[in-house]
């Protein structure tokens, strides 16, 4: 059985599972990778974590760019592909590998012109500025390998094929691992680089990644057929494309720049405050990891679904899924809860670091499983194509959240428990008007339209 009929066919919590686990064990590797990558930076010195650290705001903003184009790659390809229209699907592909190179390369070129200025508009003194620029120029100037394995890997999870994705991001997360410490500290052969190392390495694995993935579509192991020779420019295709991704880019990167902004109104409360919202972010994983599985299996399997005219079973698949997430977020925050401070001393032990964790994770024992709701609401409607009222969600919350805290600055400021109640405020509002979005079932008409299929002019791997 093929990928597009156990996901049309199978029971739902089979097929759930069998699309999930490849995600979550990618993540874990991801989120395993990050730690050691932070470890070998760390023993070069504190300034070189700030270095790297000044890097991030900028690479979530471009990440979410290169997520929305993802997407609205998935999204389509999912809905072609349960349609039957492989044709389709592997044009969609084509155009996503397009546009993600012409895109990649404006912004690669906006960056690196800029970044000086914008490290400086983020503080950086002259001396991180140095070390920074020496990591992220490398970063930076990479980056196109990085937004096109975003693509290849959206295509892959288009058709159902999750393996795939997780066995290159695997291999390329032990490569950068070995890398690592070789060329940043010159053992053996390998020249010592520094910080410089560190960026070589992360560009290498990150090639290797895209080499491994577009191998596996240019040998035509998928439903998907990349074919340069025959590419002809869809303008149909094309304009599915942007309707679909540029609002899920949209999205991403409010998401982003909401973080960052929020990231500043924790620093009024001081530098244990930051400290113990570093400790959160990664205390967060623990509830986002099988999150981000769910939430990603659902967005394939709600598209295949619908282009494949299965309106009865997309809405079982939406719901069980989203009580699957609520109840899954809802479980992990008590945990979190009730092993509270015992997982934030395992980073820190300092009085006032625990007592800012304890009192997030109290409030948010409520505002997990709201997450969750509001996470998979999401993934439906990405893997429908309606992306229109995730961004209006998207503005609700963050409105929501960075306008309160900034007009009750004042109030705040002496009781940060008032903040955690706004973050709780602004989820719930987000997770309410999308449950009122998934009921009036707009969401339930797939984007693509049943057009023929001419499979004839390629030949294709079932």
């Amino acid at each position: 059985m093929g990928h597009s009929d156990f996901i049309i066919r199978e029971r739902i919590h089979r097929v759930l599972f069998r699309l999930s686990w490849p995600v979550l064990v990618s993540m874990l590797v991801h989120f395993s990778y990050n730690i050691v990558d932070t470890i070998f930076v760390a023993r070069l010195g504190a300034e070189y974590v700030a270095a790297v650290t000044y890097c991030f705001p900028i690479l979530f903003v471009i990440f979410s760019v290169a997520q929305g184009l993802a997407i609205g790659t998935t999204a389509l390809i999912a809905q072609y592909t349960g349609a039957g229209n492989k044709r389709d699907a592997s044009n969609t592909a084509e155009h996503s590998l397009l546009l993600a190179i012409i895109i990649a390369v404006v912004i690669t070129i906006l960056i690196i012109t800029f970044q000086r200025s914008i490290f400086g508009l983020m503080g950086a003194t002259q001396d991180i500025l140095s070390i920074t620029l020496q990591y992220s120029t490398i970063i930076f100037g990479a980056f196109s390998v990085v937004f096109i394995a975003f693509i290849c890997n959206s295509m892959l999870r288009g058709v159902g094929d999750m393996k795939t994705p997780m066995r290159a991001l695997v291999a390329s997360s032990l490569l950068n691992a070995v890398l690592d410490p070789l060329f940043i500290f010159g053992i053996g052969p390998f020249p010592m680089m520094g910080i410089r190392g560190a960026a070589v390495a992360s560009v290498i694995s990150r090639v290797f990644m895209v080499c491994y993935v577009l191998f596996h579509l240019f040998r035509r192991q998928t439903q998907i057929v990349l074919s340069p020779r025959y590419f002809r420019f869809n303008k149909r295709i094309f304009k599915r494309l942007m309707e679909v991704g540029f609002p899920a880019s949209i999205a991403s990167t409010l998401t982003a720049l909401g973080n960052t902004i929020l990231m500043r109104v924790v620093s009024m409360y001081g530098a244990m405050a930051v400290a113990a919202w570093g400790i959160i972010i990664r205390l967060d994983s623990i509830i986002m990891l099988p999150l981000i599985g769910i939430g990603t299996a659902t967005v394939t399997i709600i598209g295949q679904n619908l282009g494949a005219g299965n309106i009865k079973r997309t809405n079982e698949i939406a719901r069980f899924s989203l009580i699957l997430a609520t109840l899954c977020a809802g479980v992990l925050a008590l945990l979190l809860w009730f092993n509270s401070e015992f997982l934030i001393k395992v980073f820190v032990d300092n009085v006032e670091v625990l007592e800012f964790g304890r009192g997030f994770f109290s409030v948010m024992v409520f505002g997990y499983p709201l997450f969750g709701f509001m996470y998979t609401s999401v993934s439906i409607l990405q893997g429908s194509g309606h992306l229109k009222p995730v961004v209006i969600a998207t503005i609700l919350r963050w409105g929501s959240v960075l306008g309160l805290s900034c007009s009750l600055r004042g109030v705040l400021k002496n009781n940060y428990h008032g903040l955690f109640y706004i973050i709780l405020f602004g989820i719930g509002l987000a997770a309410a008007y999308l449950a009122m979005e998934l009921l009036k079932g707009k969401w339930r008409k797939p984007v693509i339209k049943p057009e023929g299929v001419l499979e004839e002019e390629l030949t294709f791997v079932d």
